[in-house]
């Protein structure tokens, strides 16, 4: 395992994972791998659940083997929301405070959303009690940049290379980066094409939305899969499950400019496929961004790296940044993982 041979290399047993969800990764590492794990979780609930998820293992483990000690590596679950404000001394403490030990620690972030990846790594720059860092990175429409907000610490762009040369990414080129073009060509090649009609129905929803509502234009849908059966407003309903279904009209829906719309679902198709055609390209160039950050900040290209890690039909965001504190080359380890 990629954090595994990281933490060994950094001299490092404490892994705090921020985003930690309901705590899988946390458990894998604490009872698989011997880490002392702390979570970091907004959620509430999504703690609650954590944690009764560890009690249920610990229960299953021990009825195969009584004697088996667990509780000293129980996985640590806090509450806490992780924004670009704060600074190093208040997250050591947070830290210190839960593991109650001033040993080194290492952050993993799998699939931070937004601006969180950024404030991970300046908060790895900033702590030299961090050893280790290894993030995937997701949701790049979320990230602000420095067009759009008066603080220093925006999400795009991190690079001095890149802030020198004016780098800048709209918000739509972020969300296209954000697209799994390996799912989609392997539709492709397989000739689902029909599955692809549920694009225009999106499109004439997001269309409805904006002219009517231009305030809810970047509100996030709800993921439908197509049926061959689906209607239009079918599809509504369940896109819209999230907000006031009542917002977009049967008029609405039934308008011959919809129509138009929906009997035109291949040209929509045609123009999405363009736009995947960049998603790759604007992802590297965030990714990128990030690993030139690290490297201008530790002066050491060789404790920094970038790595294609999973499969991305299973998970499109599958490129892992590292960074680490040590003399040795991080390449070198990270490939006897792969």
């Amino acid at each position: 395992m990629l954090i595994c041979r990281t933490a060994a290399i950094a001299k490092c047993r404490y892994v705090v994972d921020v985003g930690s969800g309901l705590g899988h990764l946390d458990r894998l590492l604490a009872y698989g791998c011997g880490f002392r794990t702390c979570g970091i979780e907004c959620n509430e609930k999504l703690i609650v659940r954590a944690r009764n998820l560890d009690q249920l293992f610990e229960k299953q483990a021990r009825a195969y083997n009584r004697d088996i000690l667990l509780a000293t590596n129980t996985p640590i679950h806090i509450r806490y929301l992780i924004d670009p404000t704060i600074d190093s001394v208040e997250f050591i403490k947070l830290i210190r405070d839960a593991f109650e030990t001033d040993e080194p620690f290492g952050i993993v972030g799998l699939h931070p959303c937004g601006d969180l990846g950024p404030t991970l790594l300046r908060l790895y720059q900033s702590c030299t009690n961090i050893k280790f860092i290894n993030i995937v990175g997701c949701c790049y429409m979320k990230l602000t940049t420095c067009e759009e907000t008066s603080s220093n610490r925006y999400g795009f762009p991190m690079s001095r290379f890149a802030v020198e040369n004016k780098f800048h990414l709209s918000y739509n080129a972020r969300e296209v980066a954000c697209h799994a073009i390996e799912t989609y060509l392997d539709r492709l090649r397989t000739g689902q094409h029909w599955q692809f009609k549920i694009h225009a129905y999106r499109a004439a929803l997001e269309y409805l939305i904006v002219e009517k509502y231009p305030q809810l234009g970047r509100t996030a849908l709800a993921n439908v899969k197509y049926r061959t059966e689906m209607s239009f407003s079918e599809y509504c309903i369940k896109a819209l499950k999230h907000m006031d279904s009542k917002l977009i009209t049967k008029e609405d829906k039934d308008s011959d400019m919809i129509k138009t719309f929906l009997q035109d679902w291949k040209a929509v198709v045609t123009f999405y496929s363009i736009r995947l055609f960049f998603a790759s390209l604007i992802e590297s160039m965030i990714l990128l961004d990030r690993y030139l950050y690290l490297c201008q900040e530790t002066n050491d290209d060789g404790s920094c790296s970038l790595i294609t890690l999973f499969d991305p039909l299973l998970s499109p965001r599958n490129h892992v940044l590292i960074g680490k504190r040590d003399q040795q080359r991080v390449c070198s380890a990270v490939n006897n993982v792969l």
